[in-house]
């Protein structure tokens, strides 16, 4: 699937709904073919930025990724809907855990790719629908796992109750390996890592779900982290 056919699909599968706020690649357009790592978080922050419609326009034609330029997360748009530019190494804490983790799996963020379950931006959770926002996005999402065909799925946000784990929980859950599911102590309060390895078109992959890292400190906690890793990737 060329870019190109990868875009048109999106528009087909969200119809109107790419007209909402959002976005669905935040990695360079490079970075959409076969690599080891796929990372979810749950759905862009803030609200007012450009609609979907215009990213699958524009993306492909781009030579640096959203990461890069600017993220669009909680107060991250200006009154006039533009995105307000961030220093994302040194102004949000979720930037700062995704940095910090990516690097024990050995990758800067710029050599990952990078999305979210949900596409449409939102200032908090409640802001979008989980069962029927991510049942719309996550057709998407297959077809964009079929390009990568990562050895790795990071998903940033773990929660019971509707997460970027959850969905792939949801709907990996008859090629999941039993002995393989993880949940342990994280370290910081009632937050547990959890993960799965399943097995699809003869590759492994294992899941990796983390508590989301805008409350979860990496840096006092990587050796456990890296234990947790090898645990699920060995």
């Amino acid at each position: 699937m060329t870019p190109q056919q990868l875009a048109q699909f999106c528009r087909e599968q969200l119809g109107a709904e790419a007209k909402r706020s959002g976005g669905i690649f935040y990695s360079k357009p490079e970075l959409l073919k076969s690599g080891d790592v796929y990372l979810m978080g749950y759905n862009p922050g803030g609200d007012s930025g450009p609609p979907i419609s215009d990213e699958l326009d524009n993306h492909f034609g781009k030579d640096v990724s959203g990461y890069e330029q600017t993220w669009q997360h909680r107060n991250g748009t200006n009154d006039d809907g533009t995105l307000r530019h961030r220093d994302v190494k040194r102004l949000t804490r979720y930037q700062r855990g995704l940095n910090e983790f990516t690097g024990l799996l050995g990758y800067q963020p710029d050599q990952v790719f990078m999305t979210n379950l949900i596409f449409f931006q939102s200032h908090a959770e409640k802001g979008v629908n989980y069962k029927r926002d991510s049942g719309i996005c996550w057709p998407i999402h297959e077809k964009m796992l079929n390009i990568v065909k990562p050895k790795i799925i990071v998903a940033v946000g773990n929660a019971n109750a509707g997460s970027a784990y959850t969905k792939l929980l949801q709907q990996k859950r008859h090629a999941i390996d039993p002995s393989s599911k993880v949940s342990k102590e994280a370290n910081h309060g009632n937050f547990r890592l959890k993960g799965f390895r399943f097995s699809e078109g003869g590759q492994d992959v294992a899941v990796l779900g983390l508590p989301h890292f805008s409350y979860y400190n990496v840096k006092p906690n990587e050796e456990l982290l890296k234990q947790y890793i090898n645990d699920l990737t060995r």
